[in-house]
C-alpha cells in the first residue's frame, strides 16, 4: 500500500461530512494507514484524468510503481497508467482474494 505526499494533505480536511465520521476515528484510521504504508513523493504532475484531482492518484501510483490503483470511480481513470492497472475493489478481490486469504 502506498501513501503519497499530495494525498496526505487531506488529513486536515474532513472528507465526506455527510457521513458524519468522528474526527478522532478519522485521525486513528489515517495513523494506522500511514504506519502500514510506504510514503512516496511524486516527481511530476499528470493530466490524464478529466477530473483534475484524480490525477494525484495516478501520480502516486506511478511514483510507487503500484500494480493496482483501487477506486470506486473508474470512469475518470484510464484502464492502465504506466504499469498500474485501475480496478475497483470487487475486481481486485476477484484477482487476489483467494491467494490473499492463504
Amino acid at each position: 500500500m502506498c501513501w503519497c505526499l499530495p494525498t496526505s494533505t487531506t488529513r486536515d480536511s474532513k472528507p465526506y461530512p455527510h457521513l458524519k465520521f468522528d474526527p478522532t476515528e478519522i485521525t486513528h484510521f489515517l495513523e494506522c494507514l500511514s504506519s502500514a504504508s510506504a510514503l512516496f513523493d511524486p516527481t511530476h504532475t499528470v493530466s490524464a484524468s478529466p477530473d483534475e484531482p484524480d490525477n494525484r492518484f495516478l501520480e502516486c501510483a506511478e511514483a510507487a510503481g503500484a500494480d493496482f490503483l483501487v477506486t470506486g470511480n473508474k470512469r475518470h481513470f484510464p484502464k492502465r497508467w504506466k504499469r498500474t492497472e485501475v480496478v475497483n475493489a470487487r475486481e481486485l478481490l476477484g484477482m487476489i482474494g483467494s491467494s490473499f486469504l492463504k
